[in-house]
């Protein structure tokens, strides 16, 4: 029988001393993308080199703004376009884990559709090289 990792309880930290921002978290991702790089070569006598790939890995997630200076928003706006530590534990009983390294950047936007609601936004933490899997306990 499968074993499936539903979301929470669990933690996101960026940085050197880790920060856990999982509290701002309404929910996370980690996407892969796959770039070619160069193109297929065809050699004189007929075999074809494929171009080569490599992975993009990046952390998305939809976040609630804490706005004080301990919050996400803060943290990302010191460290703006530099390398942080990551690791994203999407449910923390069942243990699997991504770390590695990401750039932190700001969100887009900051706001929100209606009075009165909390101010939101959307990260996105493209990844410096792939992360690493831990797989579930």
């Amino acid at each position: 029988m499968a074993a499936f990792t539903v979301l929470g309880d669990g933690t996101l930290t960026l940085g050197t001393t880790p920060t856990d921002f999982s509290g701002e978290i309404l929910g996370a991702a980690i996407a892969h993308e796959y770039e070619d790089i160069g193109e297929a070569r065809t050699m004189l006598d007929g075999t074809v080199r494929p171009a080569s790939q490599r992975r993009l890995d990046s952390l998305t997630a939809s976040v609630e703004n804490d706005l004080t200076a301990s919050g996400l928003y803060a943290f990302l706006e010191e460290a703006d376009l530099t390398e942080v530590a990551m690791v994203f534990t999407p449910n923390t009983a069942d243990g699997a884990k991504w770390t590695g390294t990401v750039v932190a950047s700001l969100p887009s936007e900051v706001g929100s559709d209606e009075y009165g609601a909390p101010l939101a936004s959307e990260i996105e933490l493209k990844g410096v090289g792939t992360f690493t899997f831990t797989p579930a306990t």
